[in-house]
């Protein structure tokens, strides 16, 4: 989509004057701007929010709450849910979507070592959501239902815009490699993770998305490994380039307000939940949408 607007103005979202959107950094993310969950849900609508998630990868709408009836809803008409993996976090009405925070479902406030709590932890890693699955995720939709007074902000990059930055030796380097993505580590309290018994995905370290564009692809959790590489070479390697791709000219660094919903694309970003003090209360209601761009199997019962 070409944006000839002044940085910062309302532009058109798409043809159709129902309502518009404005850029949140230079290289990536949109705020839209006059959209109403509770009407938009014509095909039209749907398809224009898609087409700026697949170019602009992050989008925004503030300050409008968000039933989990109507937020399953507009996943659907985005695309076709997945089942989180842990459903021991998943609503009780419905259960594509995965409950974050440390609020259980009667509305009482957990202690920090709480299996739902302790199940943020593993977000505070830079990372791309479903990457240890065959076929990754293509779509998140989260929203905020109680946000604590400091913290817990969730910061997004483009690893369009930082391969497009990497030296040219370095690309040299890194095409045609593969990586491993294993499932979260570092929540050793929690004993029976089902994602736990899933063998680590593999992935191309730069890969193409379906407009032509290519983004890097790595995993940073313990054990992920650039094939061909000793552990320790491939450490280090993951370490620059995630160094180099969480610059903050690369980065959205979002502060949470009551109500906001994001759509952010998996495809061309990573993001990292950033720390709050568990004294305080947070919750947030997530839905997936899977990746059928490589016409593997349907993964929702993963």
């Amino acid at each position: 989509m070409s944006d000839t607007s002044v940085a910062g103005a309302p532009r058109q979202a798409s043809s159709s004057p129902s309502f518009a959107s404005r850029p949140l950094t230079e290289h990536f993310g949109v705020e839209v701007v006059g959209f109403d969950f509770s009407s938009h849900l014509d095909a039209e609508a749907v398809a224009q929010i898609r087409d700026l998630a697949d170019t602009h990868f992050v989008v925004l709408f503030r300050g409008q709450p968000l039933s989990e009836e109507r937020h399953v809803a507009f996943t659907a008409a985005l695309g076709e849910p997945v089942l989180p993996v842990e459903s021991a976090f998943s609503s009780i009405k419905n259960p594509t979507i995965l409950r974050l925070g440390n609020v259980d479902h009667d509305g009482k406030h957990l202690d920090a070592d709480a299996p739902m709590t302790r199940y943020f932890v593993s977000a505070e890693k830079w990372h791309s959501d479903g990457s240890f699955k065959q076929l990754p995720n293509y779509l998140t939709m989260l929203h905020s239902l109680e946000i604590p007074p400091e913290g817990g902000e969730t910061w997004f990059a483009s690893m369009v815009a930082a391969l497009a930055a990497l030296p040219a030796e370095t690309k040299a380097l890194l095409r045609g490699k593969q990586m491993e993505h294993p499932y979260v580590h570092g929540n050793s309290k929690i004993k029976d993770w089902k994602g736990k018994a899933l063998p680590p995905a593999i992935h191309p370290v730069i890969r193409t998305l379906p407009d032509g564009r290519e983004a890097l692809f790595l995993s940073s959790y313990e054990g992920g490994r650039i094939l061909g590489m000793a552990q320790q070479e491939s450490d280090r390697i993951v370490a620059e380039l995630f160094e180099f791709a969480t610059q903050p000219k690369f980065v959205y660094k979002h502060q949470w307000r009551l109500s906001d919903t994001l759509i952010w694309n998996n495809r061309g970003v990573i993001h990292q939940a950033q720390y709050y003090d568990r004294k305080y209360r947070r919750l947030l209601q997530r839905t997936e949408i899977g990746d059928r761009q490589r016409g593997a199997p349907d993964t929702r019962a993963m």
